[in-house]
C-alpha cells in the first residue's frame, strides 16, 4: 500500500513545527501554511494599464479625488502585499454617501488580489474583538462595515491596540488561547460624520 511505501521511505519529508509566515525565510524543519496571495498565481497582462481600468479609478473617487489621499491609500495596499508580514500600524476610515461602492473595491482587492482565506469582511465586529477571536487568525486585510459610533466605543481599546499589535492573542471555542503575529489591517467603511470614538491622551 501507498501509506506503508511512504513510511518506510528513508527520504519522507519531515517538520519539527508549523508556523503561519508571510513571505519571510523558513528553514526546513518549518511546515509553512502560508500559500502566497491569490494575484501571485495569476498570468499578468503586459498589454493592460492599470491606471486605465475602472477599479483604479473608483478607488481615486473614493479617495476624495485627492492625489495624496490616493497615493498614500495606494502605498499602504502595495505595502500589504509586498511586505505582508509587517504591522501597518494605521487604519483608514472611508467615508462616503449611501451607495457609492466602499465594498466594490476592498471585496475585490482582499478576493482577488489577497484571497479570500487571507481578508475579512463583516458588519459584525463582535467576530474580531468579541470574546472568541478565531476570525482575526492569519488575516491580512479587516474591513469593518457599516462602522459607527455606537459599534466602535466597547471595542476602541482593542481595536487601537490591535492595529499596532505585533502579537495577538486568538480565542477559539473548545481550544486553549494561544498566541500568534498580527498581520491585520483594517479598513473602517461608514456613511457616518462620527463613526469612531476619538481618544486622546492626558
Amino acid at each position: 500500500m501507498f501509506v506503508n511505501d511512504w513510511i518506510r521511505d528513508e527520504k519522507i519529508r519531515t517538520y519539527e513545527r508549523v508556523d503561519f509566515m508571510p513571505k519571510l525565510d523558513v528553514s526546513d524543519n518549518v511546515y509553512n501554511t502560508f500559500r502566497g496571495f491569490k494575484v501571485e498565481k495569476l498570468e499578468s497582462d503586459d498589454n493592460k494599464n492599470v491606471k486605465d481600468s475602472l477599479i483604479y479609478k473608483h478607488l481615486f473617487n473614493l479617495c476624495g479625488c485627492d492625489d495624496k489621499v490616493f497615493e498614500y491609500v495606494l502605498m499602504m495596499l502595495s505595502k500589504k502585499v509586498k511586505k505582508p508580514s509587517e504591522v501597518t500600524g494605521t487604519s483608514l476610515i472611508i467615508k462616503s454617501v449611501q451607495g457609492c461602492g466602499k465594498d466594490t473595491f476592498f471585496d475585490w482587492f482582499g478576493n482577488d488580489i489577497i484571497g479570500n482565506k487571507y481578508y475579512f469582511n463583516n458588519v459584525n465586529h463582535e467576530l474580531l474583538f468579541g470574546h472568541f477571536n478565531a476570525q482575526l487568525a492569519n488575516k491580512f486585510l479587516c474591513v469593518l462595515n457599516e462602522t459607527s459610533q455606537k459599534d466602535t466605543k466597547d471595542i476602541i481599546e482593542q481595536l487601537k491596540g490591535t492595529i499596532t499589535a505585533t502579537e495577538i492573542t486568538i480565542n477559539e471555542k473548545g481550544v486553549k488561547p494561544y498566541k500568534m503575529k498580527n498581520y491585520a489591517t483594517f479598513i473602517l467603511l461608514t456613511n457616518n460624520d462620527n463613526p469612531n470614538v476619538i481618544v486622546t491622551g492626558k
